[in-house]
């Protein structure tokens, strides 16, 4: 359900019962150590939250953040959290209105079903005394977009599971070296409801959806299937087209003969798909350069629907602007 957001999107050719998703061990190698740094993160925070004591040996960076995280499970959470539950999983057919919740599932691996389930783990569940509502948290060591969607899909998921109709308290919890940092999202049962609608709405259509709509979402929310989606193929091939002298040329002929893929039948369709990211990496060091420019020297900004592109504690990404 972490993907809800992405759901949600223009597109949606991403999440259809056929579209091919990235293998992970060829995926850059600073995403892979956030991914792990998160993945980690998330284990300690369980046995924190389970009572028990966080590994030793840990680098300052990690130590700090699994303090902050066990202060705040000891402060906030558990003096206003009744029940607290730690990595919880559920799953729900959207279609059918029906969820389940899956006691058996560790570590996010969920039993293979048929497509219509959607699973999804709440790092945290209980309830919240104060209103009696259900009270469902994330962990964030990365990115918080697409949080306050998640945390929707698995409210809802769990009422329905548990046969409550309860409004929810719902908090994305940034945890950094420096603290905690709670985003708050309050919830009625009417608004769980609205959001199902929708996503059940989305999810019947998956089997239709075949055009693609390149945005932000594709990075900002992480979409899966960018390596292979042909939208982009498509920009890419004409990017290369353009390449200048010295570098290998693309030509037309080419283009009708060979793929983009990862899977290359010869030796020569593995060099034209490496001439077409030569020249689209070049082309794209120069744009991202020249908007880098706007933003820093010419008080610019770079903005595409609901999202812009600026610069940050992360560096330049897409992200949605803090409200005013």
């Amino acid at each position: 359900m972490s993907k809800s957001a992405l759901l949600l999107s223009p597109c949606t050719v991403w999440a259809g019962p056929q579209a091919e998703w990235y293998d992970e061990d060829r995926i850059e190698a600073t995403d892979n150590e956030a991914k792990q740094t998160g993945i980690y993160f998330h284990r300690q925070a369980d046995t924190l939250a389970k009572g028990g004591q966080s590994e030793g040996g840990l680098d300052q960076k990690m130590a700090a953040m699994l303090q902050h995280c066990s202060d705040y499970i000891k402060g906030p959470l558990l003096s206003d959290i009744e029940n607290l539950q730690s990595e919880v999983a559920v799953r729900i057919c959207w279609e059918s209105d029906k969820a389940e919740l899956l006691p058996n599932v560790k570590d996010r691996r969920y039993p293979k079903t048929d497509y219509v389930w959607q699973n999804g783990t709440a790092d945290l569940i209980g309830t919240y005394w104060l209103d009696d509502l259900l009270y469902v948290g994330d962990w964030k060591t990365g990115t918080t977009d697409g949080a306050e969607e998640q945390l929707m899909s698995l409210a809802y998921a769990f009422c329905k599971a548990k046969g409550i109709q309860s409004g929810a308290l719902l908090e994305c919890l940034f945890v950094n070296e420096n603290g905690v940092w709670p985003k708050v999202y309050n919830k009625t049962w009417e608004e769980l409801c609205a959001h199902a609608a929708v996503m059940r709405s989305v999810w019947s259509s998956l089997k239709y959806s075949k055009q693609t709509v390149p945005g932000p979402q594709c990075t900002a929310l992480y979409c899966p299937h960018l390596a292979y989606c042909k939208d982009i193929s498509g920009k890419a091939m004409v990017m290369a087209m353009e390449a200048p002298e010295g570098k290998p040329q693309v030509s037309l002929k080419d283009v009708n003969k060979y793929r983009v893929t990862d899977k290359p039948v010869s030796d020569e369709e593995a060099g034209f798909t490496q001439a077409i990211i030569a020249a689209v990496n070049r082309q794209v060091k120069y744009l991202t350069n020249c908007n880098k420019d706007r933003i820093n020297k010419k008080n610019g900004r770079v903005t595409y629907g609901q999202y812009e592109w600026s610069d940050g504690n992360d560096g330049f990404r897409w992200r949605k602007p803090k409200e005013s």
